[in-house]
């Protein structure tokens, strides 16, 4: 019986001893969990920020591309009629000259939003 009492408390001091390395081994991967659910809310945010960045690019370029295709517009009706009123070369110079720096204003805004784009899409 002493023995077999002996041999029981070494039993329960060696479970005891596991159970406390168990609860620890617990608390560490408790603990690694809540750092994992931290780093995954963040990107998370991370991503639906990047989401709702990418959605503006996408409507300042289709505002870009309909502010383009008024412009053509206006530069063919105004081809057209400085043809058919017949503008001096002088007047047409200047008007041309006007119209090129929109344009130029323009293919920039286009090319600055593309690459804002990019930089979005690649980070998504």
């Amino acid at each position: 019986m002493r023995k077999q009492l002996e041999q029981c408390r070494i039993d329960l001091s060696k479970s005891k001893g596991q159970l406390r390395l168990l609860e620890n081994q617990l608390e560490e991967e408790n603990t690694m969990r809540v750092y994992l659910n931290q780093q995954l809310e963040k990107q998370d945010k991370q991503l639906t920020s990047l989401k709702e960045w990418q959605k503006r690019a996408e409507v300042a370029e289709e505002i870009a591309k309909a502010v383009q295709a008024e412009l053509r517009n206006r530069i063919t009706e105004y081809d057209e009629l400085s043809n058919k009123n017949g503008l001096t070369q002088k007047e047409l110079a200047k008007v041309k000259r006007s119209t090129k720096g929109k344009m130029s204003v323009d293919k920039e805004m286009v090319d600055s939003l593309k690459k804002e784009r990019s930089i979005l899409v690649k980070k998504v």
